[in-house]
């Protein structure tokens, strides 16, 4: 009787438990960098349900989705987040990215799992025209420096 007691806890314990999907630890491979987000699901009280038939009081998915994003930024070197909670803005060394896509995502009971990944590729991209506009810059500045030196020395 002790065991059957024993087995059956372990099963309901189990079975309360959410598994981790198994993308949910991949960071890059050959062609992409990944991020990966979760969330938990709040039900609505039935009075709410009733109201609006709104199931869940949070935006699980968006939620997620942000942390993924978020993720995805420490994965990949030199990329920022910015912007307000509701509208979060990637940036990689000041420039949007772009060809961010949604990868996987897996729904439990109480959890909503997503990944999130962009092209190596793109990233790449990104930086050469960064570290281009970077050298544009220093050159204007270097411009300056050089014109307002010359004017001083003119004077002096």
């Amino acid at each position: 009787m002790k065991n059957i007691l024993t087995i059956i806890l372990v099963l309901f314990t189990v079975a309360g438990i959410s598994k981790t999907p198994p993308w949910a630890d991949k960071t890059s491979d050959k062609y992409f960098y990944y991020g990966v987000g979760m969330s938990f699901k709040k039900k609505a009280p039935r009075s709410h349900f009733k109201q609006t038939g709104e199931k869940y009081m949070n935006d699980y998915v968006e939620e997620a989705r942000k942390k993924a994003i978020k993720n995805l930024a420490e994965n990949v070197a030199g990329v920022t987040v910015s912007g307000t909670t509701d509208e979060a803005e990637v940036l990689l060394n000041s420039t949007k990215l772009r060809n961010l896509e949604i990868y996987k995502f897996k729904e439990y009971n109480v959890e909503y799992w997503v990944s999130v990944r962009i092209p190596k590729k793109i990233v790449e991209e990104i930086r050469k025209e960064a570290r281009i506009e970077k050298a544009r810059r220093n050159l204007k500045e270097e411009k300056k420096d050089f014109k307002k030196n010359a004017f001083d020395e003119e004077f002096k």
